[in-house]
Protein backbone atom coordinates (compact mmCIF):
# COMPACT_ATOMS: atom_id res chain seq x y z
CA UNK A 1 0.00 0.00 0.00
CA UNK A 2 2.84 2.40 0.80
CA UNK A 3 4.29 2.49 -2.76
CA UNK A 4 0.87 3.33 -4.22
CA UNK A 5 0.30 6.13 -1.73
CA UNK A 6 3.84 7.48 -2.21
CA UNK A 7 3.48 7.62 -6.00
CA UNK A 8 0.02 9.17 -5.75
CA UNK A 9 1.37 11.95 -3.52
CA UNK A 10 4.28 12.56 -5.90
CA UNK A 11 1.93 12.88 -8.88
CA UNK A 12 -0.49 15.18 -7.03
CA UNK A 13 2.17 17.48 -5.57
CA UNK A 14 4.96 17.56 -8.17
CA UNK A 15 4.63 20.39 -10.71
CA UNK A 16 5.74 18.37 -13.77
CA UNK A 17 5.18 14.66 -13.04
CA UNK A 18 1.84 13.57 -14.49
CA UNK A 19 2.03 9.76 -14.53
CA UNK A 20 3.98 6.84 -13.11
CA UNK A 21 3.65 3.12 -13.60
CA UNK A 22 4.34 0.46 -10.99
CA UNK A 23 4.73 -3.25 -11.61
CA UNK A 24 4.89 -6.12 -9.18
CA UNK A 25 8.17 -7.94 -8.62
CA UNK A 26 8.42 -11.18 -6.69
CA UNK A 27 11.78 -11.50 -5.01
CA UNK A 28 13.70 -14.74 -5.18
CA UNK A 29 13.79 -16.53 -1.83
CA UNK A 30 17.59 -16.16 -1.76
CA UNK A 31 17.36 -12.36 -2.24
CA UNK A 32 14.50 -11.88 0.18
CA UNK A 33 15.60 -10.01 3.32
CA UNK A 34 13.96 -10.68 6.67
CA UNK A 35 11.31 -8.05 7.40
CA UNK A 36 10.84 -7.03 3.75
CA UNK A 37 7.90 -7.98 1.56
CA UNK A 38 8.36 -10.85 -0.89
CA UNK A 39 6.13 -9.02 -3.40
CA UNK A 40 7.16 -5.44 -4.17
CA UNK A 41 5.82 -2.69 -6.42
CA UNK A 42 8.62 -1.01 -8.37
CA UNK A 43 8.52 1.89 -10.81
CA UNK A 44 8.89 1.01 -14.50
CA UNK A 45 10.99 2.91 -17.03
CA UNK A 46 8.03 3.86 -19.24
CA UNK A 47 7.69 7.56 -20.02
CA UNK A 48 4.82 9.69 -18.80
CA UNK A 49 3.68 10.12 -22.39
CA UNK A 50 3.47 6.36 -22.99
CA UNK A 51 1.50 5.84 -19.78
CA UNK A 52 -0.92 8.68 -20.55
CA UNK A 53 -1.46 7.43 -24.11
CA UNK A 54 -2.26 3.90 -22.92
CA UNK A 55 -4.68 5.29 -20.34
CA UNK A 56 -6.34 7.51 -22.97
CA UNK A 57 -6.82 4.54 -25.32
CA UNK A 58 -8.19 2.40 -22.48
CA UNK A 59 -10.70 5.09 -21.51
CA UNK A 60 -11.81 5.64 -25.12
CA UNK A 61 -12.54 1.91 -25.50
CA UNK A 62 -14.65 1.91 -22.35
CA UNK A 63 -17.06 4.56 -23.63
Amino acid sequence: MAPILREYLIIKTHPTIRAKELEIHVLDETLHKQGYALHQLLETSRSQGEIEEELRMFLEKSI
